[in-house]
């Protein structure tokens, strides 16, 4: 069964990594052989090795995830799984609307979710305390994204001419947004100075920073829940940015198939704690083959 993982920012498909034999093999990890999936982890356009579009358009979720149908159609898979977090839950939340024929079903971290209540909904109290940590957490933490949707190409020439700016601009993220990961130890050093030297070998710093450059541009950043017509299952964690929304405020954007909070992990579950998103993910998969 083919899976199609797409990661986010500031990340690379390295970040996939963790999750390919748990995926592919589980049976050697206690999973069952008729689980195992074929797996596609492609590098964001404009990131490492994966050449940057023609036009800025081309860096919108919506634009990406007609590129990863081409993808899937090149390499001989009619109908597939698509998953992801960050950036990859808007494009993977696109390829539920465009290409609905062909996604057999969803599954996407809270990225997916439009940071707002549909219509002239009032929220529960619930709902407005998970509204006003998002607005807190841009307040205190979002200059990153004001800096990268405005004025990115000031930042990328600092970062594409300093190694050391580069790594710590890439580190700081990777501190704030894990559950607690510990940047001192050689485990998660390597981590990060994997993702840092492909970003500095491609040279592609700059070209990461635009997804966030067209952010709004038409059809827009995220999907109108309504417009997907595949199943969804939506993976949460405490520690992921803005932690874990109401169930009641996915449902309003979402028909929801499978909602898991999952105890550990934060933004970038898939190398943080990729035991828990496997075993999610294949369950969820499981539900429709």
């Amino acid at each position: 069964m083919p899976v199609i993982i797409t990661h986010g920012w500031p990340s690379t498909f390295l970040e996939i990594v963790p999750l390919i034999e748990r995926l592919t093999q589980p049976e050697r990890f206690g999973g069952r052989a008729e689980d195992a999936c074929h797996l596609v982890i492609p590098s964001l356009p404009g990131f490492g090795f994966s050449s940057p579009p023609s036009a800025l358009g081309g860096y919108t979720g919506a634009a990406i995830a007609d590129l990863w149908a081409r993808v899937m159609t090149w390499l001989g898979y009619e109908r597939f799984f698509a998953s992801g977090g960050d950036i990859g839950a808007r494009v993977t939340s696109w390829l539920g609307v465009r290409h609905a024929q062909r996604v057999l079903a969803i599954h996407v971290s809270s990225n997916a979710l439009r940071v707002a209540l549909p219509g002239e909904a009032a929220a529960t109290p619930d709902e407005q305390a998970y509204l006003d940590a998002r607005n807190q957490w841009a307040a205190m933490e979002g200059g990153y994204m004001h800096v990268q949707q405005t004025k990115p190409l000031s930042l990328a020439y600092g970062l594409s001419d300093s190694p050391a700016g580069l790594i710590a601009w890439l580190g700081e993220k990777w501190s704030s947004w894990s559950d607690k990961l510990n940047l001192a130890s050689p485990e998660v050093m390597d981590v990060i100075l994997g993702h840092a030297t492909l970003y500095w070998i491609t040279n592609t710093i700059a070209t990461s920073f635009l997804p966030y450059f067209v952010y709004d541009w038409p059809p827009g950043a995220r999907v109108e829940g309504p417009q997907v017509k595949v199943p969804v299952g939506f993976y949460l964690s405490a520690a992921e940015i803005g932690g874990i929304p109401p169930e009641s405020f996915a449902r309003r954007q979402f028909e929801i198939s499978r909602w898991s909070v999952l105890p550990r992990g934060g933004h970038f579950m898939a190398t943080e704690e990729p035991e828990l998103l496997a075993d999610d993910l294949l369950a969820f998969v499981r539900a429709f083959r």
